[in-house]
């Protein structure tokens, strides 16, 4: 008897699991049949997961009345498990469309806006992940009609780009096609033409695309009129990164335009087309697609896309790596006596200091020569930054420290320095950050002056990019970026994303060396307060690859720090401080020694 009954048990379980519970089984609203199969071990297994769901759907669709949105809702997310875990099967499109079709359901009888975009947006994932899939077209003029019951003018588009997104043989098999078709016709020619009106159709625009490259390091940036939300993929044979920015429309200036990069470049060429009526897409065409990321930045709103083909290397890494490789083998010497003089001692390698964590980076181990160093004076052109005591722009202030630090750096090492500009014009703050990956600097310094709505601060302060910690931290880089610390905020996760590839460590160390040095050298002379080393998210120094940092030399919009910033004089100090705490932290590094000029040995 206990047998029989195990018996049974086993049997009723086995309908339950596999989706033959009957509807409306207290049971089966519990915890669906889906959350207890486990992961999926094989084709075998995504047809029957498949087919279970399906079956759950027809029962649902039988007795209707038996079901709550609750129901409706774990049905869509267990069509969506299929395709998440087989995502290349054969049946991963029907599960797709089935999700969109749960939620078109839902609209339909709840009119909820959640649903509706819901029913969009997996529509359109089936069409653009899809593209050979059969529903592809049903797909298509399923969101003609979700368009259309929200009086979208979009779905008239929808309708007409049938035939060039698949072909006109396959719309004709949807059995709507033909009548969705004339209703398009009939209602274009009863409607009086007007000029198009993107903003009042809630679209943002692709203005432009902007690009820097280099044999190693692509950026690029996409500009936008308004915030965007965006999908990205990776097709192979050939290589392409794929942006689809929804909700966007391309510009007329560059509908139809290609961009073929420098044949150095490993991004061969972008090309962009009007996808969908609603959603423009951004194609990138690449020898071999290594790494990249893509992040945001706003006001305006912009898309940046860096891509890497391979490790990034500075240009001191590639003189120690090309030295090291054509360096003969040497026999080793014998040891030195115990005695030895101060002439031999002088001439030994210096040891790296260890770094604030208590570590040593790779460049720290290996003494890393500093070859090429970039200076980015604040602002310029159109953009004035801060202003401060008697009308002195924080532009002009930057652009003369970084002139007199480029000469002081230049008289006393052999290293090449380079500007992000040097006369009054405007340079785009993602602008900075990619001349300084693409030129392969080894070390990157961002010069501003501070300004406050309270007069009465003053002091000097350096950054290097991690989140704020403090409102004040906050509130300069929402200036430097000329957005509002609201945005900033939603920036979180770009930001933590980038620094999973940033030289955190180094660049708080470079930040510490600088504001030392800065605040005693100022204060030989001046009265002023340290206001210490902080990070922030800075635009400028995002997607930096290099030890990069952030000074703020003085308030100019305190009394006598405003006056000062405009004298000669304070701005040497400012240079000196600078110099010397680069130097204390080449040193540190182990890289001092290699930038000695001839004439200072």
């Amino acid at each position: 008897m206990t047998v029989g009954l195990r018996r049974i048990r086993w049997c009723f379980a086995i309908l339950w699991v596999t989706g033959y519970a009957l509807p409306g089984d207290p049971a089966w609203e519990i915890v669906g049949p889906v959350s207890l199969l486990g992961k999926p071990r094989s084709g075998v297994d995504a047809v029957a997961l498949y087919r279970s769901v399906q079956a759950r759907y027809r029962a649902m669709q039988a007795w209707p009345e038996r079901y709550d949105r609750r129901h409706w809702e774990r049905l869509a997310a267990q069509f969506r498990t299929v395709y998440y875990r087989y995502p290349t099967h054969a049946v991963a499109d029907d599960a797709v469309y089935m999700e969109a079709e749960v939620y078109a359901r839902l609209f339909r009888t709840g009119a909820r806006d959640e649903d509706w975009q819901q029913a969009v947006d997996r529509y359109k994932f089936l069409i653009t992940e899809y593209p050979h899939s059969p529903w592809g077209p049903t797909a298509l003029l399923r969101v003609a009609d979700l368009y259309r019951a929200k009086a979208l003018p979009e779905w008239a588009s929808y309708v007409t780009e049938c035939a060039r997104l698949f072909s006109e043989a396959r719309c004709q098999k949807v059995p709507d096609y033909k009548s969705l078709l004339a209703q398009v016709r009939s209602a274009r020619s009863e409607a009086p033409a007007r000029p198009e009106n993107v903003r009042a159709r809630g679209l943002s625009v692709l203005q432009g695309i902007r690009y820097w490259t280099s044999p190693q390091y692509t950026r690029i940036v996409l500009d936008l009129s308004d915030a965007v939300s965006y999908r990205t993929g990776v097709l192979r044979d050939p290589d392409r990164l794929y942006i689809d920015l929804d909700q966007t429309v391309l510009s007329r200036q560059i509908r139809g335009q290609g961009w073929e990069l420098p044949t150095h470049a490993h991004l061969r060429q972008v090309r962009v087309g009007q996808y969908l009526p609603d959603t423009a897409r951004v194609v990138l065409d690449f020898d071999r697609i290594k790494q990249h990321r893509i992040f945001i930045l706003e006001s305006p709103y912009r898309i940046v896309i860096d891509i890497f083909q391979r490790p990034w290397e500075s240009a001191g890494q590639a003189q120690s790596r090309a030295e090291a490789a054509t360096r003969p083998t040497e026999t080793p010497a014998p040891s030195a006596p115990a005695d030895r003089t101060e002439d031999a001692a002088a001439r030994e390698i210096p040891v790296p200091e260890a770094n604030r964590s208590g570590t040593y980076s790779i460049a720290r181990q290996l003494g890393m020569k500093v070859a090429r160093i970039m200076l980015d004076p604040g602002h310029g052109g159109h953009d004035p930054g801060a202003i401060g005591v008697g009308g002195l722009r924080e532009k002009d202030v930057t652009l003369a420290i970084a002139r007199r630090l480029r000469e002081a750096i230049l008289r006393r090492w052999n290293v090449e320095v380079l500007m992000t500009r040097d006369d009054d014009r405007f340079v785009p703050l993602e602008e900075r950050t990619a001349m300084a990956n693409s030129q392969g600097v080894d070390l990157f310094i961002s010069i501003h002056a501070n300004a406050s709505r309270d007069g009465r601060l003053h002091g000097v302060e350096t950054y290097y990019l991690h989140w704020a910690r403090d409102p004040h931290a906050m509130e300069v880089a929402a200036r430097e970026n000329a957005v509002s610390t609201a945005k900033l905020h939603e920036l979180r996760k770009f930001v933590h994303l980038i620094l999973q590839n940033t030289k955190v460590e180094e660049s708080r160390d470079l930040a510490e060396y600088l504001q030392k040095h800065l605040i005693g050298s100022v204060r030989s002379r001046y009265p002023t307060r340290d206001l210490g080393v902080k990070s922030a998210p800075f635009y400028v120094l995002m997607g930096a690859q290099m030890p990069a940092v952030l000074v703020e030399t003085a308030f100019l919009t305190h009394d006598r720090e405003g006056r000062l910033l405009a004298d000669p004089a304070f701005q040497d100090r400012v240079v000196q401080g600078l110099l010397e705490g680069l130097a204390a932290y080449l040193e540190a590094q182990g890289s001092l020694a290699n930038l000695t000029r001839p004439s200072d040995t």
